[in-house]
């Protein structure tokens, strides 16, 4: 039996033009001026990501201020849902004490932040002895969380707040969505507020533009480069028989003419693609294949009107779309790729402490502080 195969998605890396190996403030409101707080009952505060990015939860901080006189210690967690928490993620590890000012918490196994999704920190004050020893500390009217991440609100024993409370929630880029409808703005990340939206043509003689570079602060180029007129060209997908698929307006398509394929490499270690594939409306099956260095074909699937993820366990290089005859028009749209290596992959954090904010982060090193923090997740049950 192979030792921790449900470990969730090791490791973390870092976001392509937006940092190095440190964690990138996510959401926050830290700027704001505490004037009230919560230590009873559940408090939640909710954020929704960005279509176009995943992140890996490094480290959430919260404001906090010691109460004198009471006892209760609090219980943090990572829940998704929405329009409201359904599902508990991961707990979020107080230091062992916790005073008035900024307190940095990190999640007790790995936590995956998928794109465009509504996640919630909860903070439970519920239990004996009068009520939380410290404060969430917060404002009512005060100041919203803002970033990359799209605050939502929040709750206090599962109805609306006006306390908004502080926080910062840090991750590392973990995936990327492209749906070729924009591109990403001085961010770089995909479906924010500085996005720049695409208006194309519906037909290929109408598109003088070919893809190349356009996405490559994503992690990818479009082959070939220089371009070739009717090739890797954003369409609108009016013409086009997606069924169902294909996020409107646009989609990515090469014509038969000239080809027929779409051909990509990455910049960086990718592990797993997902893709709507064959939507040209036409009955011929659209190959899907990864590669690695070499040009080897990993992994394939074949199908028209259907979404595949393929995986691997080492890095995948390039990714080709075609037909088995080469002379077909072939479509996608909704391109996704995953930089999480492996399950129990060996190199898993940069320490074994757990209050450090390199516990749980890749460093590249294969080390004690891995063994150690491995055992962790085995004494856990290995979540």
């Amino acid at each position: 039996m192979r030792l921790c195969a449900r470990l969730v998605a090791s490791a973390v890396v870092a976001a392509i033009g937006v940092s190095g190996a440190a964690a990138d403030p996510i959401i926050s409101n830290m700027n704001a001026t505490a004037s009230s707080g919560t230590n009873i009952g559940i408090k939640d505060a909710g954020f929704r990501l960005p279509s176009g990015a995943s992140f890996a939860v490094d480290a959430v901080l919260i404001r906090t201020e010691r109460v004198l006189g009471n006892t209760t210690v609090p219980e943090f967690s990572i829940w998704s849902g929405d329009p409201a928490p359904t599902t508990r993620l991961a707990g979020l590890r107080l230091p062992p004490i916790v005073e008035t000012g900024w307190t940095t918490l990190v999640p007790d196994a790995r936590v995956n932040l998928q794109a465009g999704q509504v996640y919630w920190i909860r903070a439970d004050f519920n239990g004996p002895g009068g009520g939380g020893y410290f404060l969430w500390s917060g404002a009512t009217g005060g100041v919203n969380p803002s970033g990359l991440a799209t605050h939502v609100g929040y709750r206090f024993n599962g109805n609306p707040s006006t306390v908004l409370n502080m926080y910062e929630l840090q991750g590392t880029l973990s995936g990327v969505c492209i749906d070729f409808d924009r591109t990403p703005g001085a961010d770089r990340i995909i479906g924010t507020a500085d996005d720049v939206l695409i208006s194309a043509p519906a037909l290929f003689v109408e598109q003088t533009a070919q893809l190349t570079t356009d996405f490559q602060t994503q992690g990818i180029v479009f082959m070939p480069n220089p371009s070739i007129d009717n090739r890797n060209e954003i369409l609108n997908n009016s013409t086009f028989a997606p069924g169902g698929l294909s996020s409107p307006p646009n989609l990515l398509a090469s014509q038969g003419a000239a080809g027929g394929q779409i051909n990509a490499t990455f910049l960086r270690p990718v592990y797993a693609v997902t893709a709507d594939v064959g939507l040209t409306g036409l009955s011929t099956p659209h190959i899907f294949e990864i590669l690695d260095a070499a040009g080897n074909v990993i992994a394939s699937a074949t199908g028209v009107q259907f979404t595949p993820t393929l995986r691997s366990p080492r890095p995948i290089a390039s990714m080709r779309i075609r037909t088995a005859s080469g002379t077909a028009t072939v479509a996608i749209d909704d391109l996704c790729l995953s930089f999480l290596p492996p399950f129990c992959a060996a190199d898993l954090t940069g320490s074994s402490d757990p209050f450090d904010p390199d516990y749980g982060v890749p460093d590249g090193t294969v080390d004690a502080a891995d063994f150690f923090y491995f055992l962790d997740r085995f004494v856990e049950g290995c979540p």
